[in-house]
This record gives C-alpha cells, sequence and structure tokens, in this order.
C-alpha cells in the first residue's frame, strides 16, 4: 500500500493507492473498515488504517499518521513610520493545519543597540505599531507565525525611525518690514511636523500662520 497525503484549509485528505489485486480499505479506530482509497476530513493529529482485503480476509494493516510538519511562512509589509512610532503588516501563510487563530502572531524588537530582548506583543492579525522609539534609528523586528500543529516560522526585517528635520532645512522664512522698523517674520514647513517657536530659547509655543 502506497499513500499521498494532501491539505486544504487545514483538513487533510489521504489518498491510498496499490500494485496489487486486493482491494483497499480503510478504517479511522482500526475496528470498523470501510472498502475505498480516499479518506478526506482528516486534522493534524489523527491516524488512519489501511489494508487490503478479497472480501474473506485481510490482511495487516499499515497505520497512517497525519502530521503536519512544515513550518509556516511570515511576510513582514512596513506601515506608517514616524519619528517615535512604527507599523508593520504581517502575513503568515500555512498551507497544511493553518494558523492558529488567537494570537498566532508574535512581535520582537531590538533596542538601540540591536539586541532582540524579550516580546513585544501577541495577537491574531497582524498589524501591530511598535511606539515609543528613538528618532532617526534602525530596529530590527522579528515575527513569529504559529501553525495549529504547534510549527513555528519567523522572519526579521530592519525598519528606520524618521528624523525630525532641523530648522534650516525643515523651516522656511519670510520677513518683511514696516515703516515702523518692525519685522513680521512668517514661517512654513512642507513637513508634516508643526512649527514651535520661542523668544529665548527657553519657553516654546506653537506657530500659527495667520
Amino acid at each position: 500500500i502506497e499513500y499521498e497525503i494532501t491539505w486544504n484549509n487545514g483538513n487533510a485528505t489521504v489518498k491510498l493507492t496499490t500494485n496489487s489485486k486486493y482491494t483497499l480499505e480503510y478504517s479511522k479506530d482500526d475496528k470498523e473498515y470501510i472498502e475505498g482509497t480516499t479518506v478526506n476530513g482528516l486534522k493534524h493529529g489523527d491516524a488512519i488504517y489501511a489494508r487490503l482485503t478479497n472480501g474473506t480476509y485481510a490482511g495487516e494493516a499499515i497505520k497512517i499518521n497525519i502530521r503536519d510538519e512544515e513550518k509556516p511562512k511570515v511576510v513582514i509589509n512596513k506601515g506608517t513610520v514616524t519619528t517615535k512610532s512604527i507599523e508593520i503588516m504581517a502575513k503568515g501563510t500555512d498551507n497544511e493545519s493553518g494558523l492558529i487563530k488567537e494570537n498566532g502572531y508574535t512581535y520582537y524588537i531590538s533596542n538601540v543597540n540591536g539586541e532582540i530582548e524579550g516580546v513585544a506583543g501577541k495577537n491574531g492579525t497582524g498589524i501591530y505599531v511598535f511606539d515609543n522609539l528613538d528618532q532617526n534609528t534602525e530596529y530590527t523586528i522579528r515575527v513569529e507565525v504559529e501553525d495549529v500543529a504547534g510549527n513555528k516560522g519567523e522572519t526579521e526585517v530592519k525598519i528606520k525611525t524618521e528624523m525630525i528635520p532641523g530648522a534650516e532645512e525643515g523651516i522656511k522664512r519670510e520677513t518683511k518690514w514696516n515703516s515702523d522698523g518692525i519685522v513680521e517674520i512668517s514661517l512654513t514647513t512642507e513637513t508634516d511636523f508643526e512649527i514651535l517657536y520661542s523668544r529665548d530659547r527657553e519657553m516654546w509655543l506653537t506657530y500659527l500662520d495667520t
């Protein structure tokens, strides 16, 4: 007896074949046997038994264990990145037993020295935001996914946080003098950051372009 196991959406199918003249039959409990060559709807951890029969007598059965031993795969896409946060969108795939539904994604991020320490978080969506980060710093991000069989796969990417530009390159200035010798300064920026101004470099106020 030869057999092939295929998977579809977490379900396994066993296809039985033989080169002998005898009839194939299978059982899920090694007690009640059914004539047939295809067994559907099996899960990781299940087992079936297969044997040959001439209708009166049967040969010794073989046990076929349904096991998913393949690691799931995961791809990481970069989402919104700011000076203090990184959003990622991970997509895990498993063509055998399937990913676990609850907390199937585990997220890790390195410290500023590039060392990954503990778990940053878990969920079942694949979308995660790492926050309270340092600006202009490259972080190593790892995502681990787990399937129903307990196999784990992981992928790492490096993503750098943004940096707030200096005033010289980030702020455009326009000055106008009136007849009383008073200067009016207009400030604009093409960045997504707000402009702060100060007269003494101690107290900073939000600039409103009016």
